[in-house]
């Protein structure tokens, strides 16, 4: 109980950071709330007592019409805030999605790799939910206060009336925590199939992305089958639950009848054998009635508040998630200088969360300042990783990294990001334009622009566009939006990492789509621009890695030869061999 409240609690203060101006909207309808249900209450019962005294017409109609107009003006005020409750929660709802989206794009991502912390966002993501719960909240508040109202009522009146509603409550009480340990059992069950059923939507929706080789290999039958097993197993999951369900249904509804039939009984009794007013029958049964229903609807949303406790439970993850990640340690060591980076592995040893294998073991490594370094090795021999802890998307689990002889983990992660420009080997492009592709969310420097234009080779594009670097990408904002190649993207990708300027440069394997000479070409070119810089290739091409000051050939989990491009070829160790294999791959290749 006290972790449910701690939770409520955590959700009503995001909410109310996001935007306290809700408070305003929902106060009056907890007052008009909390008021209403007494209107008909009490008037009924003095309209009855003053038929049952043969009191003068005109005191029953005038009674009749304060209750009439006050239940209007009532029902006025509530419709109206709710109006405006709905329309503020709509605008509130929009940035809760907004901070949740928040929360994916600053968490390690580390984090964003384990399956279990996409499940958590997949549980996690509906910004209705944390909507509901704020709602629910405010509900309850009105619910207790006629609580209150009503008790002083029926307490003055009939206090064995309490007991017949109490004894109901319990049964109802029960049937609850079943209800929320039967969603507990479920919801683990439904999550990773509706995680698939996402992933065959998007597969589905994103036509474009999927569409050629969804044609081509006629994938639409094989598609489509996979989506209707995933359905039936939803299906017959939400069967199975609601059967369940029902079955604890039942009792409850049935003795809510008899409480029911109980409370006009003994009402009835004390109208006929001890003279209680006909108006006093009406006040205590509605009173009783009333009560009943406001606090079985108080149980049912403090049961489902219990649910969305388990919502609450992993949003909260979330945020401690987010609150841990490196992006948010505020401090450490600020490089003003921009020159002279120079990177150190300190026998770092590292293996993936979950597995048991290490890709590294005691790896050393010195990256000098004002190089270009090629990082070479076979397939799974860690070439990526190594990149990722560089880039603290991972944390080593024994060794340390140093920049400039400062441990990474102690530099400040702003100051850091500004020290890297990269390009990945799954690199992105986003539907804009071209320039804020390259420019990012840099004020764009047309200087700067041109030169990363002309040095990706991206610049004979822009040039035959009539919107230039205008011209937006893909077609999801703009239906003008163009298609470009896979070389014309990973152009775009090479000209942002250069637009960014920084003394770092990583490429990642990002030439895949361009022949072996646009890549040697790509990168020599490179290695000239970025010859004040620590510039790092990722390469599976050997032929391209001749430019470079220093090889790096990784295999083992370590660094299996270094040297330059002459050295390594003298050695006839694992560089040379793989070497020459390419090159009369490409020999043979070029002869057929």
């Amino acid at each position: 109980m006290k972790n449910f409240i701690q939770n409520i609690k955590k959700i009503i203060v995001f909410v109310l950071t996001i935007d306290k101006s809700i408070v305003a909207y929902v106060v009056p309808i907890i007052i008009i709330q909390s008021i209403q249900p007494f209107i008909p209450i009490v008037f009924i019962s003095l309209i009855l007592n003053a038929l049952e005294e043969s009191k003068e017409i005109s005191t029953v109609v005038s009674l009749i019409v304060i209750m009439l107009t006050a239940s209007a003006l009532l029902s006025i005020a509530i419709s109206f805030f709710n109006r405006l409750k709905d329309i503020k929660f709509d605008i509130l709802q929009r940035k809760i999605s907004g901070k949740i989206g928040e929360l994916a794009l600053t968490m390690d991502y580390s984090k964003l790799e384990e399956n279990a912390v996409r499940d958590l966002f997949n549980r996690s993501k509906d910004a209705e939910q944390i909507v509901g719960i704020f709602n629910n909240f405010t509900s309850i508040i009105s619910i207790v206060i006629t609580l209150i109202g009503l008790v002083s009522i029926i307490v003055t009146l009939h206090p064995l009336l309490l007991l017949m509603i109490i004894f109901v409550l319990v049964i109802r009480i029960l049937k609850n925590q079943k209800a929320i340990k039967l969603y507990e059992k479920w919801r683990p069950i439904i999550a990773p199939m509706l995680r698939k059923r996402i992933y065959l939507n998007a597969i589905s929706m994103q036509n474009i992305k999927y569409g050629k080789e969804v044609r081509l290999f006629d994938l639409t039958p094989w598609l489509n089958e996979k989506y209707e097993d995933n359905s039936q197993e939803i299906d017959q999951c939400a069967v199975d639950r609601n059967i369940e369900a029902e079955k604890q249904n039942a009792l409850p509804e049935f003795l809510e009848i008899i409480q029911t039939l109980c409370i006009y009984l003994y009402m009835a009794y004390r109208v006929i054998f001890t003279n209680v007013k006909i108006g006093y029958f009406s006040l205590a049964v509605n009173s009783a009635l009333t009560f009943s229903k406001k606090l079985l609807q108080l149980v049912d949303i403090i049961m489902n508040m219990s649910v969305y406790n388990m919502f609450m439970v992993d949003f909260v993850k979330l945020m401690e998630l987010r609150n841990q990640s490196s992006i948010y340690t505020k401090g450490g060591v600020v490089f003003e200088k921009f020159e002279n980076i120079e990177i150190e592995f300190n026998n770092v040893s590292f293996k993936y969360p979950h597995t048991e294998t290490y890709v590294f073991k005691n790896l050393n490594i010195k990256l000098s300042p004002r190089k270009s370094i090629a990082i070479v090795g076979e397939n799974g021999s860690g070439k990526t990783t190594l990149i990722k802890l560089m880039l603290r998307l991972y944390e080593p689990d024994e060794g340390k990294i140093y920049i400039n002889g400062v441990d990474l983990r102690n530099i400040d992660y702003q100051s850091y990001l500004n020290l890297i420009a990269v390009v990945f080997q799954d690199y992105k492009t986003y539907a804009f334009s071209i320039r804020e592709n390259v420019a990012i969310n840099n004020a764009a420097n047309q200087e700067r622009l041109s030169v990363a234009y002309k040095a990706s080779g991206l610049c004979t594009k822009i040039d035959r566009l009539a919107n230039g670097d205008e011209t937006i990408l893909m077609r999801d904002y703009d239906e003008n939006g163009i298609e470009v190649s896979g070389g014309e993207t990973q152009k775009m990708a090479i000209a942002r990492a250069l637009y960014k300027n920084a003394p770092i440069v990583i490429l990642d394997e990002p030439t895949a789509a361009l022949d072996p000479v646009a890549e040697y070409t790509l990168f020599k070119d490179m290695q000239e621009l970025q010859k004040d810089k620590l510039a790092i290739f990722i390469t599976h091409r050997l032929t391209s890695t001749r430019f470079c000051d220093q090889i790096f050939v990784l295999a083992c989990g370590g660094v299996h030869e270094q040297g330059t491009h002459k050295e390594l070829i003298m050695k006839k160790g694992l560089y040379s061999e793989m070497y020459h294999k390419q090159a009369y791959y490409y020999r043979t290749q070029k002869t057929d």
